[in-house]
């Protein structure tokens, strides 16, 4: 489980140090949790500042699974980054679309319920249509 725990402490990474950290210690004592966290990479970045509140929390025992944690350095919209672990001997997933399996006459109706609330809208040609798709 991934989670913001807004929880700073200098022994984790942060700047600084607030009281929701005993909060936090609390709350994995109550629940039997870990955190998986690995390294002290930021998790939060916005302008110069950078704090690790990003967390990763698992079942007591778990972290022993883990093979790979990292946090990614990959650009996103956010000032979070994303947190990415593999858990030894897991089965990749793979995502499959089967458009056979849509439900057509609800597209279609839905569609046209959308079309309807959008007057404005002038679709007479290809480009038109494609602008009011986006």
């Amino acid at each position: 489980m991934g989670c913001d725990s807004i929880a700073h402490h200098i022994a984790r990474g942060s700047t600084k140090f607030n009281d929701r950290v005993k909060v936090l210690v609390e709350v994995l004592d109550f629940s039997n949790l870990e955190i998986l966290n690995q390294g002290n990479e930021p998790t939060f970045c916005l302008g110069f500042r950078q704090e690790v509140i990003g967390i990763t929390l698992g079942p007591f025992g778990i972290l022993q699974s883990i093979t790979s944690w990292e946090v990614s350095s990959e650009p996103r919209l956010s000032d979070h980054r994303h947190i990415r672990f593999t858990l030894r001997d897991s089965v990749p997933v793979r995502l499959i679309r089967n458009p056979r399996g849509n439900n057509w006459g609800s597209f279609r109706e839905s569609l046209k319920d959308r079309l309807k609330r959008s007057p404005e809208m002038n679709m007479k040609d290809e480009a038109r249509l494609g602008i009011a798709v986006h």
